[in-house]
């Protein structure tokens, strides 16, 4: 995280394979380009382009209540983790609910294991299986 964040204004943009190029506001040369490389961009909240039904940024779920489908309270999503076709939760649980020592799990972001996602409400149903917990 930078602790010196600078405004920066994109004047245009593309998409490149799967990249997106901006183009910012006094950065007019690779090399000035270059040296931006790997820093991130934030983005006020009411700037955030809206996602379709069903879709939602990681950062959104960060605090998501998990519940059981009967109910039963398993924790909070502390982040999700995107990597190639296994996007997963993941869950810190309350001591007891876990028989790992940090009392975390992870959960496949997959239709089979989360019944029900509500990102406005903060709530997400999982279906636990054999060996999740």
């Amino acid at each position: 995280h930078d602790t010196n964040p600078q405004k920066a204004t994109i004047t245009s943009y593309r998409l490149h394979k799967e990249l997106v190029v901006i183009k910012l506001t006094g950065i007019d040369s690779i090399d000035e380009a270059e040296k931006l490389r790997n820093l991130y961009i934030k983005i006020p909240l009411k700037d955030v382009a809206p996602l379709p039904p069903g879709h939602f940024y990681p950062f959104q779920v960060e605090g998501v209540k998990v519940y059981d489908t009967q109910g039963t309270y398993l924790g909070e999503v502390i982040e999700f983790i995107q990597e190639a076709g296994n996007d997963v939760f993941l869950i810190q649980a309350p001591v007891g609910i876990t028989q790992e020592k940090d009392n975390q799990f992870l959960v496949p972001a997959a239709k089979e294991i989360v019944h029900h996602l509500d990102v406005e409400a903060g709530r997400m149903e999982i279906k636990v299986i054999p060996g999740l917990l």
